[in-house]
């Protein structure tokens, strides 16, 4: 019986592309493309997410350059989140049993300040 395929998947690129254009759409005002990738975001796996990959772990190296990404160019506009800056502080809000220990993802509470507040801002709201 077939056991289907055993390797490990890498969705770094697909991620963060994802996150990528999103931003491109959103810099450039092309607002109804910015929806799309969203959902797309939205709709992918956690577990694709938080995974380790064939190089070591790959969720470490996801999450640092979408947030990255997400930080640099989402910022917080007169009180008000960007819909991606939201989703991400979202996730990491419910993944933060997962990504409390991950050396890189201290790192970047530590890099990206305005993140940081987002982020605790999320979780207080909860």
């Amino acid at each position: 019986m077939p056991q289907g395929d055993s390797r490990v998947q890498d969705w770094t690129p697909f991620f963060v592309e994802q996150v990528q254009l999103y931003v491109l759409a959103n810099v450039n005002g092309v607002i109804p493309l910015c929806h799309p990738v969203l959902l797309r975001i939205h709709g992918f796996p956690p577990s694709h997410i938080l995974c380790s990959g064939p190089r070591g772990n790959k969720m470490d190296s996801i999450i640092v350059a979408c947030l990255g990404i997400v930080d640099e160019n989402t910022p917080t506009k007169y009180g008000s989140i960007d819909p991606m800056r939201n989703l991400a502080v979202r996730f990491v809000v419910t993944a933060m049993q997962e990504l409390q220990w991950r050396d890189a993802f201290r790192e970047l509470v530590r890099e990206y300040g305005d993140f940081s507040l987002d982020l605790w801002g999320a979780i207080w709201d909860n």
